[in-house]
């Protein structure tokens, strides 16, 4: 943890903001023990081309961390949470007795409707052998026109999603069904070949056992469980789980809030901590123990990673409030052995100030 970040005080100002991405991204960023003095300047130094250093509120900061998120993170072969000189304590290579076993399966889960980019990229680059003929047999979605039936955004293609996938709703197929299915395969070829340029890091991933045992009967929790807020909630979503093992990834990362961006729901943990904890979102049913949480860069796919594939249904609600889970996750912390008074040192979460609505 920097002791005395740059802005500092600007991020211990935004603790009281009256919404919660600023409240929350801002006390992140001042207990999360995993960014060093060197990674907060790298970010700092990156994000300088948009914005002005200290900066003096919430847009600046967010501007700040989308621009790294983006330039250092996100759309690069090179990712920052993969720099030794300023992120070494958090990156474990194969063998770090922090990682998981070699053959431990790890999980990442894929939201299908926002990747109507990927389609089109391959589309447009026609180098997938077969390209011209899954979209003669699956119909062409990608469309330029405005208005209704448009795919100028991730949900309107859900529609056609619903149509390639029809077979597959309903409780998780078995993973023989999803392993075959010529949609799912294509798409994995698909993402092979778009991550040659256009590189989508980080890879958020948890372990196969913890997470099937705790959710896997249940395709709606999937989401929460992992601590994933939708863009818009009261839509539907197509999610595709992958799996493969932990020996297949040469270096896993501890994340952290540069990590994850403009983005609440992420929850720092204590140094001490082996693994990112994620914040489960699921206020109906008790919290079972927080999945353990790594990043890593992409790596190739194949039709054997598929695990799982469902539907699940747009909320009523779509706009859930992070207070409650972060209170409760938040308390869950404190039990660990190492008490927060030992960790904490910019008082308390936001959200245990705000009321209770």
């Amino acid at each position: 943890m920097f002791s005395s970040p740059p802005s500092g005080d600007i991020l211990r100002g935004l603790l009281g903001h009256a919404e919660e991405v600023p409240s929350s991204v801002s006390w992140n960023l001042l207990h999360d023990e995993r960014i060093s003095p060197q990674r907060f300047s790298d970010f700092v130094n990156w994000s300088t081309s948009e914005t002005t250093w200290p900066v003096s509120d919430e847009a600046e900061l967010r501007t700040g961390l989308e621009v790294y998120h983006k330039e250092r993170i996100r759309g690069t072969h090179d990712p920052a949470f993969l720099d030794l000189l300023t992120n070494e304590t958090s990156i474990y290579p194969l063998g770090h007795s922090y990682r998981p076993h070699g053959n431990t399966k790890l999980v990442q889960v894929l939201m299908l409707s926002p990747m109507v980019n990927v389609f089109k990229r391959a589309k447009d680059r026609a180098t997938v052998p077969g390209i011209a003929n899954f979209f003669s047999t699956y119909g062409d979605p990608l469309t330029t026109t405005k208005g209704p039936g448009s795919v100028s955004d991730a949900f309107s293609v859900m529609g056609w999603l619903d149509q390639q996938l029809a077979s597959l709703t309903g409780a998780p197929c078995s993973r023989t069904v999803v392993q075959s299915h010529p949609f799912l395969r294509a798409l994995i070829e698909f993402m092979n070949d778009d991550r040659l340029d256009h590189p989508f890091n980080p890879v958020w991933a948890t372990v196969w056992s913890d997470f099937k045992e705790s959710t896997w009967s249940n395709p709606e929790t999937w989401l929460d469980r992992l601590g994933i807020v939708r863009w818009d909630e009261s839509k539907p979503e197509w999610i595709v789980i992958m799996g493969y093992r932990a020996g297949e990834v040469s270096k896993l990362v501890r994340p952290t809030q540069l990590d994850s961006g403009w983005y609440a729901a992420h929850f720092p943990t204590p140094a001490q901590e082996s693994a990112g904890r994620t914040m489960d979102l699921d206020m109906s049913t008790p919290q079972p123990s927080p999945l353990p949480e790594y990043i890593h860069k992409q790596i190739p796919c194949a039709p054997e990673h598929l695990l799982a594939c469902a539907r699940i249904n747009g909320s009523a609600v779509s706009n859930r409030s992070l207070s409650p889970p972060q209170r409760r996750h938040f308390a869950w912390l404190d039990q660990l052995p190492t008490p927060l008074s030992a960790w904490v040192k910019h008082g308390t979460h936001p959200a245990l100030n705000r009321p209770i609505t």
